[in-house]
């Protein structure tokens, strides 16, 4: 299916201060290209095709909803808003804990019937309940800490942060490279691991041998561990979940719950920016769906996608939304 890339921006010209301010603010969510911020006609064929049909949305939150500092602009808001007047479940979709997610779900003026979190790990109803909460298992925790512990050890710039009962800990004075909960300092994940289950884990790493999630499994299927599965995200950090852990399994029973797994996911919305938003763009998209990349994303992203809208600091969401159903 052919990618259409489109453009709903109010604003014709932009004055060079405008751009640089631009580029300034996208520099956090991943590459940036010249063409990005050339201005293309609507494929209003394409949008038509969809109008009146998708009757549910999964949308990633930072870089898709969120600009940096969590910051959801009115016209965002609005969008929601308009999905909330039609009855068109808006679901959350994101690797943050639901701390995190809940400083978003905050802003909005009504809150999802459901928010996927964690990259798929747990699903959240509207009242803060689990419907479900995969865990990584102790003996595969304990793998993922040693690995780390030995391929790391003389590595001040590696840090691995892991995520016990939606709080995130770190042996270092690390923060996240977004704003979020604070990250505990521990002396050692082991007696993490005595008093609960680990949800997830990210490593970042200056290590300039590592390059991509494959590096990192090919490091793991060294040691003889198998059981996780990585996606890289626009920070540059490497997300270790269960490898049955996934947006799309997430979404799978998000449908089910919301009894529209006779629909199918062709009737459905996926947006994102990030490396680990592809496998649930690839599942809509491969089900005829609209999956849609943010115009921030990077190429690989977009290669997934079916549809690219505008940047996150143009709206590029909430340009969706207007444009499928006000």
């Amino acid at each position: 299916m052919k990618v259409s890339s489109i453009n709903f921006s109010h604003t014709q010209n932009l004055k060079s201060s405008n751009i640089k301010n631009k580029k300034a603010n996208l520099a956090f969510y991943g590459q940036i290209t010249p063409d990005l911020f050339k201005k293309t006609p609507i494929d209003y064929a394409f949008v038509q095709k969809y109008k009146g049909k998708i009757e549910a949305i999964f949308a990633d939150i930072d870089g898709t909803l969120s600009k940096s500092n969590n910051i959801v602009t009115k016209r965002t808001i609005d969008a929601a808003e308009i999905l909330e007047k039609q009855s068109i479940p808006l679901i959350l979709t994101t690797a943050r804990t639901y701390a995190d997610t809940k400083i978003i779900i905050d802003k909005l003026r009504h809150k999802p019937q459901y928010s996927i979190v964690l990259g798929g790990a747990s699903i959240i109803d509207k009242n803060g309940s689990y419907i479900t909460k995969s865990k990584i298992s102790q003996d595969s925790a304990s793998k993922l800490i040693n690995w780390f512990k030995k391929a790391f050890e003389n590595n001040v710039g590696s840090h691995l942060v892991t995520y016990f009962d939606d709080k995130t800990y770190c042996t270092s004075d690390f923060k996240f490279p977004w704003d979020s909960e604070p990250i505990i300092k521990t002396d050692n994940f082991s007696k993490l691991l005595e008093q609960s289950t680990m949800q997830k884990a990210i490593l970042f790493t200056d290590n300039k041998d590592i390059k991509s999630s494959k590096d990192i499994l090919k490091m793991l299927k060294v040691q003889g561990i198998s059981d996780f599965r990585v996606d890289g995200n626009v920070s540059g950090g490497y997300e270790f979940q269960s490898a049955n852990v996934s947006k799309r399994n997430a979404i799978k029973h998000v449908l089910k719950l919301l009894k529209l797994e006779k629909l199918e996911p062709q009737k459905t919305m996926a947006i994102g920016d990030s490396s680990n938003d592809i496998e649930m763009l690839e599942y809509i998209k491969n089900s005829q769906g609209l999956a849609v990349a943010m115009g921030n994303a990077n190429q690989n992203v977009k290669s997934h996608s079916n549809f690219i809208t505008d940047d996150v600091i143009s709206d590029g969401f909430a340009q969706v939304i207007e444009n499928l159903f006000a």
